[in-house]
């Protein structure tokens, strides 16, 4: 008998064609229609719509990420932090666009009272950077669900890291957002300088330490299965005044170590890795090649180098010269200076970054504004402005390559966070620890926002 004929003769009932028996080229043309609630909605009707929705090719509309906070094709730091669904950079957005984003803070580490400095290196395991006083440490950070979501107590095992007592230990919090950051120690970075550190950078493979006493110390990264001490690879005091800015270029042969101090000087220093000495990597080099001096005129507090090898120095502002000048590392020769209609007597420069195809420069201070400056116009005068809005000074800045702008302030553990798209200039979100502390460096991702307090280490929860 034909399947077509049921046991009587008649033909059978034809069953009605639903949205699941379309193939998957139909569905991708019918949801290119849909808007993101629609898309969301559509993800809890089966487990086939589920998993077709949740591939990246049904989220690629450009207005889908009009506002999200970090993008993997503009951040060099997420594209090396593994697969990310772009559905989850469209939850992000629609948290950002309504300003439903966390406020939750977290302490993960505390310390005896001092001016840290934090870098972020976010792979699949980010970790955390911390400067302590005469040392270096890194912490490895993992996300993890917690059971008890329903559990408003908040379990605070902190890693206690006094100078005086090194026992570490993990640390687990857990809170109502159902999320537990677990921190590990990995290693310690320190030298024969027991001043403390103002400033360092993380390039490649290596760590830039800048002292109070003018020295500066290289380190070369090494991380082990367990906590581990590592001493420095190369050491030399180059300023007779404290450095308070540090850069270092990455080189095949050679590296590039730029220095700023309070005497006036951003000082170049050219050393050679020899990867076959395990011991020394580091040699400087005396005679083979130039290490010149660049006479700034007033106590440098920041620097920031582009890929085009200009280097833009920012001042404490104590001269009547300009707080941000910029320099030809080629010819070693002043090409422009920026900031003399906006300068007022004392509003140094506190940190910088560039940004956008390195053509852009973002700088704040001591004049309570985070500055955009852009390089390929022809004026000292900033494109945009945003002003701090409790008229604190500004301690440190970062961006996420694109659009997003954070600040940290000078009081109440505040940081900013600042949107270019938006017309208005005020804050897009404010945040902050509960604390009276100034936030002294600040790093963020696309889960976590970083701040550097005096006596601990806080994280916000960026994604709700």
């Amino acid at each position: 008998m034909s399947p077509l004929l049921s046991t009587t003769g008649t033909p059978r009932p034809k069953l009605p064609l639903t949205l699941q028996d379309l193939p998957d080229d139909v569905l991708f043309i019918i949801f290119s229609y849909c808007n993101p609630s629609t898309l969301f909605s559509l993800c809890q009707v089966s487990r086939r719509l589920n998993e077709f929705c949740s591939q990246n090719y049904v989220w690629n509309e450009p207005y889908y990420f009009a506002y999200t906070c970090v993008h993997s094709s503009c951040n060099p730091l997420l594209s090396r932090s593994g697969p990310f669904l772009h559905k989850e950079y469209v939850r992000l957005s629609r948290k950002w666009q309504s300003r439903e984003l966390s406020r939750k803070h977290q302490v993960v580490i505390k310390y005896d009272r001092q001016l840290p400095w934090l870098y972020l290196q976010d792979d699949d395991h980010p970790l955390i950077y911390l400067a302590q006083k005469y040392s270096i440490n890194c912490y490895k950070l993992s996300y993890r669900k917690s059971n008890n979501c329903g559990d408003n107590n908040i379990n605070n095992n902190i890693i206690n890291n006094s100078i005086n007592n090194n026992n570490s230990s993990n640390n687990n919090i857990n809170s109502n957002n159902c999320c537990t950051i677990h921190a590990k120690a990995q290693a310690t970075y320190y030298s024969n300088c027991y001043h403390d550190i103002n400033r360092f950078v993380v390039r490649g493979g290596s760590v830039l330490a800048g002292y109070r006493d003018g020295s500066v110390a290289v380190f070369q990264i090494q991380l082990c299965n367990g906590p581990s001490s590592f001493s420095s690879s190369f050491q030399m005091k180059l300023h007779e005044k404290e450095v308070q800015a540090v850069e270092m270029i990455k080189g095949d042969d050679d590296d590039v170590i730029l220095t700023g101090a309070f005497d006036g000087y951003v000082k170049v220093t050219r050393v050679r890795t020899n990867y076959y000495d395990t011991h020394h990597p580091y040699r400087l080099l005396r005679n083979h090649l130039p290490r010149y001096n660049l006479l700034i005129g007033d106590r440098v507090l920041s620097l920031a180098c582009n890929s085009s090898n200009v280097l833009a120095v920012g001042t404490a502002g104590l001269t009547r010269l300009p707080p941000i000048s910029l320099w030809d590392l080629n010819s070693a020769q002043e090409t422009n200076t920026l900031g003399s209609r906006e300068h007022r007597f004392g509003s140094g420069v506190m940190d910088m970054c560039f940004m956008a195809h390195d053509k852009l420069l973002l700088t704040c201070g001591y004049d309570t504004a985070v500055r955009l400056w852009d390089l390929r116009v022809a004026t000292d005068q900033c494109v945009l402005e945003y002003e701090e809005p409790y008229d604190n000074a500004l301690y440190c800045v970062q961006h996420d390559w694109h659009n997003v702008i954070f600040s940290g302030s000078s009081r109440s553990s505040m940081a900013h966070m600042w949107d270019v798209r938006w017309r208005s200039r005020q804050p897009v979100q404010t945040y902050s620890a509960r604390d009276q502390s100034p936030v002294y460096s600040l790093a963020f991702n696309h889960k976590s926002l970083f701040l550097a307090l005096d006596v601990r280490l806080a994280v916000i929860l960026l994604d709700g």
